[in-house]
């Protein structure tokens, strides 16, 4: 005898919540891969459980793992987030006039706070910082952020994780910074 459809449905979305809770960031398709169901079943299951499309998800880890390890958080909307690979932000500007200025301070607190949460270390904390300012920050618009791991170093006390982070506004170069990020210590 066939199993009922709602015990079908029941286990499928079991199966799917049971998936996104190992790894929230895989997207529809992946899932309906590894579920043998189509896009469409995903997204309806998705919806059926409240559970957000990979962005959401993503946003969701990006805020737990920078309220976990980061001293600062982005003051933007961090838009993708791949702990120990990359992530990507848009950082907001104050307004002044018919321009925007991006403060030096504030440029170097979300490009911090963007190493530590792309670092994938938590807790985190910097060892070593590279800073360049490429031009003044008088911007229109939104900033783009984005931080990848460049290299990985085993160290006595765990590793060390090398971490460009780049700031443009409007396609020009903004600021960039190298961050040379380690585990902090216990009780730090």
């Amino acid at each position: 005898m066939a199993e009922p459809a709602a015990a079908r449905q029941r286990r499928r979305r079991d199966a799917l919540s049971a998936t996104l809770a190992r790894d929230p960031l895989l997207t529809d398709a992946a899932l309906a891969g590894l579920l043998g169901v189509s896009v469409q079943t995903v997204r309806l299951d998705r919806m059926a459980l409240g559970i957000p499309e990979v962005r959401g998800r993503a946003r969701a880890v990006a805020e737990r793992t920078l309220r976990g390890g980061a001293v600062r958080a982005v003051r933007g909307e961090v838009l993708d987030l791949e702990p120990g690979v990359s992530a990507v932000a848009l950082l907001p500007t104050d307004p002044v006039e018919s321009a925007a200025w991006a403060s030096d301070t504030a440029l170097f607190a979300d490009a911090e706070a963007l190493a530590l949460a792309a670092s994938g270390l938590v807790p985190a904390d910097v060892r070593l910082v590279n800073v360049k300012f490429r031009r003044p920050g008088r911007v229109q618009g939104r900033l783009v952020a984005k931080a990848e791991v460049l290299q990985r170093r085993p160290v006595a006390d765990g590793e060390r994780r090398v971490v460009l982070v780049q700031i443009r506004a409007d396609d020009q170069p903004l600021f960039r910074a190298k961050f040379v990020v380690g585990a902090a210590a216990p009780g730090c």
